[in-house]
This record gives C-alpha cells, sequence and structure tokens, in this order.
C-alpha cells in the first residue's frame, strides 16, 4: 500500500482550478502525486468514483460523440495517459 509522510489533500471535484479544458474536457491538471493521493483516499474511505485515464484518441473520440463526452465530462477525474496529453498540458501552463 502506498503511504504518504504528508497530509492528504484531495482533489475537490467541485473545484474547477484543479481541472483544465481540453478540446472540452476537463482533464486533472493536480500534480500525479496529489492525483494518487485523492485516488488512495476514495479508496481507503470506501467512496465510488469514476477516474479515466484518457488519451488523446479518447478525447478526439468524445468530442466527436456527445455521449461519450458526457461520460468524460461527468468523471470524478480525468488523468493523462501518453506523452502527447501530458505535452498538451505544459503548453497550457500545466505541469503535473
Amino acid at each position: 500500500m502506498l503511504r504518504y509522510a504528508y497530509p492528504v489533500h484531495p482533489i475537490s471535484i467541485k473545484e474547477k482550478s484543479h481541472f483544465i479544458d481540453v478540446i472540452g474536457i476537463p482533464v486533472t491538471a493536480a500534480p500525479f502525486d496529489i492525483q494518487i493521493q485523492s485516488i488512495m483516499l476514495w479508496a481507503r474511505k470506501h467512496l465510488s468514483r469514476f477516474v479515466y485515464v484518457a488519451n488523446i484518441h479518447m478525447l478526439v473520440k468524445a468530442y466527436r460523440h456527445r455521449p461519450f463526452w458526457q461520460v468524460l465530462e461527468n468523471a470524478d477525474m480525468v488523468t493523462s495517459d501518453g506523452m502527447p496529453l501530458v505535452w498538451m498540458l505544459k503548453l497550457l501552463g500545466i505541469h503535473t
């Protein structure tokens, strides 16, 4: 089990400053360690959450297919999978 020596401050699913819009989809903009802490805290508290690990292909599919876009739009966390999305976040000023 992962343990952290510092307090856990999970991502607030209501706080929009933790997300950045990438072609209309809110992608988590928090550092990866905060994302991991949030997921671990949700698991320890037995909270049901929807976490999607998205790559560019998924985001483009969601952009073109409204029902899939709604799934990602309503997710508790959409995190990046793959360097192209990480590079995009960096271009937008986010360093995860």
